[in-house]
């Protein structure tokens, strides 16, 4: 495959950007309570110019690359595992007579038997033959990706708020860890929300009669 055959879309591109951020903005703010002692009046003055904007953005879409790699890693092979394979399976997303549908022609197209280890190549089908589908669910696959990856950043940064709680005994750290907390499943549901959408909008893709 040819690097300019590699399709990378905005959504793709701000999910990475956005996940660098928010790993830097809560770094530096676990940084801050460490060093400052939790006292507002102490906010240090930060000067930007264009160069190390750049080079902030450059870091921060490396760093999203990392947290991404990572979080799928957690999330898609330890924590959540299971509960993919059971609830987002094509079983339960598709109505009988509509999963019998997806058996034949898969079986028709491949001349074998569907298996959820497979589903690469239904999603490869639905790029090749419904573009405008895949492009949409493309879509969906960057923001679930994002929303898994701040999910994790809140979780972790939670966790490091509650050290700091343990040895400094600063009930002010108690609003970070809880609104981290509530942060981290809000970001988790919407993580399952847009998996479902993606998986949903590719299978549907594969269904429907061919555009090209």
């Amino acid at each position: 495959m040819k690097l300019a055959d590699v399709k990378v879309s905005f959504y793709d591109i701000i999910s990475y950007l956005f996940t660098g951020l928010l790993f830097l903005l809560l770094l530096f703010l676990f940084h801050y309570h460490i060093a400052y002692q939790f006292s507002l009046i102490s906010l240090p003055s930060l000067n930007f110019n264009t160069s190390i904007i750049l080079i902030l953005l450059l870091l921060c879409y490396i760093l999203g690359h990392l947290l991404s790699t990572i979080s799928s890693a957690i999330f898609e092979k330890f924590l959540y595992k299971r509960k993919i394979e059971q609830e987002l399976a094509i079983t339960e997303l598709l109505s009988k007579e509509l999963y019998n549908s997806f058996l034949e022609k898969y079986n028709r197209l491949f001349n074998c038997i569907y298996n959820e280890k497979n589903f690469r190549t239904v999603i490869c089908y639905v790029e090749s033959f419904q573009p405008n589908i895949y492009n949409t669910s493309f879509s969906f696959l960057s923001i679930y990706g994002m929303c898994r990856n701040m999910s994790l950043l809140f979780l972790v940064f939670s966790i490091g708020e509650l050290y700091l709680l343990a040895i400094n005994k600063n009930l002010f750290l108690l609003i970070f860890i809880l609104l981290y907390l509530f942060l981290s499943f809000v970001f988790q549901l919407a993580y399952f929300r847009f998996m479902k959408y993606f998986k949903e909008e590719i299978i549907s893709g594969f269904l429907v009669p061919n555009t090209i």
